[in-house]
């Protein structure tokens, strides 16, 4: 079967235009994952921590259910950030 074949400009063309794309779609889904786990911390909070805040800060559980909200927004902000690494790296080489 034949495949086409691109030209080597045509593929650095994709890898660049893929790379950036990644970035843009991780940082905004960052954002949204951040602004989402905002408010499912201030739910979290106010259920949890507002009846009786020294207790609630004496419990690791408590704690870590309180961070655990903003983790997905830091893994893709982390991922976001190595496309965005890439994406330069490939603009540099150009």
């Amino acid at each position: 079967m034949n495949t086409p074949k691109t030209d080597p400009a045509t593929e650095k063309a994709i890898q660049i235009r893929t790379a950036y794309s990644k970035a843009k779609a991780c940082s905004v889904l960052g954002v949204v994952f951040a602004v989402t786990g905002f408010f499912l911390f201030a739910f979290l909070f106010q259920n949890r921590v507002a009846p009786d805040p020294l207790a609630a800060m004496s419990d690791v559980s408590t704690l870590l259910l309180l961070i655990f909200p903003f983790v997905p927004a830091l893994v893709l902000s982390l991922v976001a950030r190595r496309y965005e690494k890439r994406y330069l790296a490939l603009i540099a080489k150009q």
